[in-house]
């Protein structure tokens, strides 16, 4: 993982999705524009959660960007006087990296991020803002204060470059497991480069505990694959 870059656990199971690369592989063969966001690239919202393909042998999630239905980490803001954080503080922040990308109803989504994590801002009036900014972003009145709260939060630590104590990560080793099963390998090798090959030796049977574990490990990461990795967003 490029070292600028946040991991996002969600685009890691995603990206293995064999369904969704072949949605990826038809959508670049359309004529797709970065950091545009295109007609076909709405189906990518509706069936995966993404406002964009994005190629997924790319492990940094730079191009990555999520429907602000699903994501914890966006949200709408507007353009004041005074607000809640001044732009030119983010933009010209050290270690922080922005992305934008513009959507079909012509609101753009600005994505910062460093090697912690990301927040998502979708803004309506884009061509007010720029590197020397004196202007705020300003969470909608309308927004819950517990809401508000968290994501001031959120942002203040990745500006401040900390570890979210709100960050979720899933199981250890199952991308692992996932990649193992690309591969072909049996239900067996995979127990026996998790658990060993004496161990494997001893305890595999149909009905052993050792099988059933490798089994419900192998849901567990399926699951994730297909729709668990929008718990991660």
């Amino acid at each position: 993982m490029d070292s600028e870059a946040y991991t996002d656990f969600a685009w890691e199971y995603l990206r293995r999705n064999k369904q969704y690369i072949a949605d990826w592989e038809l959508s670049n063969n359309s004529k797709s524009r970065p950091g545009i966001q295109t007609i076909l690239d709405r189906n990518a919202e509706k069936k995966w959660g993404l406002l964009k393909y994005a190629d997924p042998s790319e492990k940094n999630p730079k191009n990555v960007f999520w429907s602000p239905e699903l994501s914890s980490k966006s949200a709408r803001v507007m353009l004041s006087k005074y607000g809640d954080c001044i732009w030119g503080s983010l933009y010209k922040k050290s270690g922080m990296n922005l992305e934008k990308l513009t959507l079909q109803d012509k609101t753009t989504c600005i994505k910062i991020f460093n090697q912690n994590d990301y927040f998502q801002f979708f803004i309506e009036d884009i061509d007010a803002l720029n590197s020397s900014s004196r202007i705020f972003l300003c969470f909608p009145l309308n927004l819950d204060n517990k809401i508000k709260s968290k994501n001031i939060d959120f942002i203040k630590g990745i500006i401040n470059n900390e570890i979210s104590d709100l960050n979720k990560e899933p199981p250890p080793n199952l991308l692992e497991t996932i990649d193992d099963l690309n591969k072909g390998f049996s239900h067996r090798t995979i127990a026996s480069k998790i658990f060993g090959k004496e161990l494997v030796e001893t305890e595999w049977s149909s009905d052993s505990w050792l099988r059933a574990n490798i089994r419900y490990r192998i849901k567990k990461a399926i699951t994730l694959v297909n729709t668990g990795y929008l718990n991660y967003i």
